[in-house]
């Protein structure tokens, strides 16, 4: 089993699943924080890295056996309240306060409110179409990397 994919998964994936607490220190902070609040975030971090390793496992099956530890391996070291600073600090850089407000009050509609509560099974459906693809095509891929390796290999003599 290589985890470091998996790994990566979770880690890419924690926006979307993580949680909102701290202490805000800008009205600016404030908004990131009601933002995470209404979006739920830490109400969905297990089910979010869930999925995720899911989605792993759908392209590796040979990881299935492993789930339980992985997923208890997410619920013990990802914890939102060590990754709030950086998070709020990705959503600041990212966008101004105009902007988290107005993310804000979508989510707060109806149509917001969908979005949140089915985005994580359409990124887990999206995600098994890329690896439904790449799998159908996997020989090309491993055709394509030999034909590159004999070419960097005569290049190097």
């Amino acid at each position: 089993m290589k985890p470091r994919p998996i790994v990566l998964a979770l880690l890419l994936a924690l926006p979307l699943c993580a949680g909102a607490a701290g202490r805000p220190t800008s009205s600016h902070d404030q908004a990131v924080l009601e933002l995470f609040n209404v979006m739920g975030l830490e109400r969905n971090a297990v089910v979010g890295a869930t999925a995720m390793i899911d989605a792993q496992i759908q392209s590796n099956p040979a990881i299935e056996p492993y789930r339980g530890v992985m997923v208890e391996w997410a619920t013990k070291f990802l914890k939102w309240d060590e990754m709030l600073p950086e998070m709020t600090a990705i959503y600041k850089e990212t966008f101004n306060e105009q902007e988290i407000r107005e993310m804000t009050a979508f989510y707060r509609t109806p149509t917001g409110r969908k979005v949140l509560e089915t985005l994580p099974e359409v990124m887990q459906r999206s995600a098994s179409v890329g690896v439904s693809l790449a799998q159908k095509h996997q020989a090309e891929l491993e055709t394509m990397v030999a034909k590159r390796r004999k070419e960097l290999e005569a290049a190097s003599r």
